[in-house]
């Protein structure tokens, strides 16, 4: 007979567990966390921008006390992100939807959450997620929590459009990313757990609807939002005296930020030489940041690996100093439009990539910007990025 873990939950009196619960609320909810929130509705700049924190911060503080985030409390009192609750609840408490299902729910997403639409052009809002709610395959929804999975998923399909149509890098871009996925971190020194990481995300701002998902289906659900992305293959690498080499891209974890920087390498190479022939190098790169590059070729060649150019020694800080230094940007910003927002989308990526690198565990927060910066970054160079649904 299977043990009922939740057995010994009921035995209390009833002040008892209304004391109990509301310890667990204040203690999830504690001040550092209000104030977080408080602060960003104070930045707010028009009346309309505090009223859309305080309804999306009174319809989260409404999920947080729903029976299914209660009892997946119960069975972890030590969970404090809703990804963990949704790890909680894969298998007993998550809804498989009915088709007819589909439609109120669609429309009960579309009312709360409307698409972007200074930026974005959507014909039939509640029709566009009618179709990429029934593409989901698999258990995704909250049970007794249905209309806020169906929100979340909704805030997720409209970073997705935001993502394909939004001009690259414009002010308004870049403050939606910022609302949504928070103030741009990165990694600390030390090796992060998935947990600590999406802790990290929280304090920097990233709205928790966006990741509150059964985990295991995480990229079955990005899929079915819209972000299913083919981004361009990296370009080839050539070693001093011309060979090409057979560099390895791995297609499971890094090809996409492999590709992402090998590509903004070559803009780089090439608009620098445009303008000042092989001399780019002396008179285009920051004198450290082209030590650094020398001292990385030097480093291989000693250790008898193959040498490849200077440029191929940089990291994506290094070619946003390159890109954005005032003798440089000139010539860079009919690609990317603001250096700042262009440094914001960097910033992201530097600490993803450099965790894939040293094979560190990301989290479901980074697999979202990773997709969303990184279709970006490709359609500000002008490759070609295909979306599917």
């Amino acid at each position: 007979m299977i043990d009922d873990p939740y057995k010994n939950l009921f035995r209390p009196s009833a002040l008892d567990e209304i004391t109990r619960r509301q310890r667990m609320l204040d203690d999830l909810l504690k001040p550092s966390a209000a104030q977080r929130i408080l602060e960003r509705i104070e930045q707010a700049r028009t009346a309309t921008k505090m009223f859309e924190h305080l309804d999306r911060h009174s319809k989260l503080m409404s999920f947080l006390q729903t029976p299914a985030y209660m009892k997946a409390l119960e069975a972890a009192t030590s969970v404090r992100t809703l990804s963990d609750i949704g790890a909680r609840l894969e298998s007993t408490q998550l809804a498989v939807h009915r088709v007819a299902d589909i439609g109120r729910l669609a429309e009960l997403a579309a009312a709360r959450v409307r698409p972007f639409e200074s930026l974005l052009r959507v014909d039939n809002w509640t029709s566009a997620l009618t179709q990429r709610m029934a593409a989901i395959d698999v258990d995704w929804a909250v049970a007794d929590a249905e209309e806020e999975s169906a929100e979340a998923f909704a805030r997720l399909s409209r970073l997705s459009d935001l993502t394909r149509e939004a001009p690259v890098y414009a002010d308004e871009t870049t403050e939606i990313l910022v609302d949504e996925l928070g103030e741009p971190t990165l990694a600390p020194a030390e090796v992060e757990t998935s947990e600590v990481r999406e802790a990290r995300y929280d304090a920097a701002g990233r709205e928790r609807e966006l990741i509150a998902f059964p985990p295991a289906h995480y990229k079955e659900i990005l899929v079915s939002a819209g972000h299913l992305v083919s981004f361009p293959p990296p370009p080839l690498v050539a070693v001093e005296g011309g060979l090409i080499e057979p560099v390895a891209f791995s297609p499971e974890t890094g090809f996409l930020l492999q590709s992402l920087e090998a590509n903004l390498r070559e803009l780089v190479v090439a608009q620098l030489k445009a303008l000042e022939g092989d001399a780019w190098l002396k008179r285009r790169v920051p004198e450290g940041v082209r030590k650094a590059w020398i001292a990385g070729q030097q480093a291989a060649r000693e250790a008898g690996k193959p040498v490849f150019a200077p440029i191929h020694y940089a990291n994506f800080m290094d070619l946003a100093d390159v890109i954005t230094a005032g003798n440089n940007w000139g010539t860079f910003q009919g690609f990317f439009a603001n250096k700042d927002n262009l440094r914001v989308g960097l910033i992201r990526l530097y600490g993803i990539r450099n965790d894939i690198a040293h094979a560190r565990p990301i989290s479901l927060t980074d697999q979202l910007i990773a997709v969303i910066e990184g279709a970006i970054l490709f359609r500000a160079m002008g490759l070609a990025v295909t979306f599917g649904r």
